[in-house]
Order: structure tokens, then C-alpha cells, then sequence
């Protein structure tokens, strides 16, 4: 679902800005995509260009048949407008309204640097045999077991079943066993933890069918309906 080492973050902006209440759950990606236009060199855009841009700066894998309906959406409310048939700008109205990311970014990254510091010395402390791991892109493994995990992640967030499974080996492993010792013992960047694992889930439905997809999506507990529902 996400690039590598900034998806994270991506999760988190997604979930902070999430609103239950917008008409339609696509409306929580239009920031994304304002954004994406905002900050590309020139003022006209080419419209194939989005997602990537989007995938770069927040990790967030929006799928290519979706940009088209939010560019449909941010048009429609006056925020941008086509040129020719494949490029896009901002209209005035949506430089004035243009979400304030920046500040979010700057805030989730300094989160994600420190989370990735206490997976690193988590692991040279607990699992020594597994010290390679540190080498590598840890953000990029927290990010995806919330991909593969996020709903056993949350369920323990409500003091429901660990995480972690004894059954499995190598990083996921370790991970899961991460995020069990942050639930018991450091409930400030376990909550970062729940956050990012919610956005997860909120990502994840791009991949569905969003018809409908509004009524049906709660951030409420208890879960019950995997990745079809949201955190």
C-alpha cells in the first residue's frame, strides 16, 4: 500500500484528518491530492503525475483509476480546474483552502524518527541475534505489518490479544513482539503506533469498492469486519 520509510507518516496525516462526517470517504484524499498540485514545480500539473507525487511525499498508494474521481470531486468544488485533457491547476479558491500539511509532515516524520530509534535499540536489546535488522529500512517494516496487521494491532490497543504470534519468525516477528512492548510499557508512541495502523486501514479501502463504502466505515471499537471496515 505504501512506498517505503514514509508511509508512516502517510498513515498518520490520514487518520488525523480523517472526518466522518465528509459527504464521501474519497473527500479524506482530497488534501492529498491539493497538496500534490501545490507543491509541483509548475502551476499546471499533468494529472498521471499525482499519485506518484502523492506516493513520494506520503507514502500513500492512491491506485490510479482513483486520482480521476478525486480530480472529478476537487473540480466540482471549484478547488482546481482541467487543462486540456490531461493536466490540471489550482484554482484560486483552492490556493486559499489548501490544507496546511507541512506543519503535519514536519510533526509525523520527527514521531516516525523517533519510533524507528526505540525499534532499533528495542531489537539490539531483545532480539541480538537479529541485530541485521537494524541495517535496513525499519520504517518501511513497521509500515507494512500495519498493512498486514493493523487489525490485531488495534484489537490490542482495546486490551484484546497481543499482537504478536509465536508461530511466526523473522521481522514480522519482531515487529509484533515491538509493538506488544510498547503496549505495555510506553502508551505515548503506542498511541502513534494505533494512529498509524488506523490510517492503514483507511488506505486500505482505496483498494475496495468505495460505493457505499461511507455508511458502512466507523472509527469506533469494537472491530469486526477487517480491512472492509476502518479503525
Amino acid at each position: 500500500m505504501a512506498t517505503p520509510g514514509s508511509a508512516l507518516v502517510g498513515y498518520a496525516i490520514l487518520r488525523a484528518n480523517y472526518n466522518s462526517q465528509a459527504p464521501n470517504y474519497l473527500d479524506n484524499f482530497v488534501p492529498f491530492v491539493l497538496s500534490a498540485i501545490s507543491s509541483a514545480p509548475n502551476a499546471i500539473v499533468e494529472r498521471h503525475t499525482i499519485a506518484s507525487s502523492i506516493r513520494d511525499v506520503f507514502g500513500v498508494d492512491i491506485p490510479a483509476l482513483v486520482v480521476p474521481r478525486l480530480l472529478r470531486r476537487t473540480t466540482r468544488e471549484g478547488l482546481t480546474e482541467p487543462v486540456g485533457t490531461d493536466a490540471v491547476r489550482l484554482t484560486p479558491k483552492g490556493e486559499q483552502g489548501l490544507p496546511d500539511l507541512t506543519s503535519a509532515l514536519v510533526q509525523y516524520r520527527r514521531k516516525q524518527a523517533e519510533l524507528v530509534h526505540e525499534f532499533s535499540s528495542f531489537i539490539e536489546a531483545e532480539f541480538p541475534e537479529h541485530d541485521e535488522l537494524t541495517t535496513g529500512d525499519l520504517a518501511a517494516n513497521l509500515a507494512e505489518f500495519f498493512d498486514r496487521q493493523a487489525v490485531p494491532v488495534l484489537s490490542q490497543s482495546l486490551g484484546k490479544d497481543s499482537a504478536a504470534d509465536a508461530t511466526k519468525s523473522g521481522i514480522q516477528y519482531v515487529v509484533a513482539a515491538f509493538v506488544a512492548h510498547l503496549a505495555a510499557r510506553d502508551q505515548v508512541r503506542f498511541a502513534y503506533v494505533v494512529e498509524a495502523a488506523k490510517g492503514a486501514m483507511l488506505a486500505s479501502v482505496l483498494d475496495l469498492d468505495t460505493s457505499g463504502m461511507h455508511d458502512s466505515l466507523s472509527l469506533d471499537p469494537p472491530m469486526s469486519r477487517g480491512c472492509a471496515g476502518a479503525p
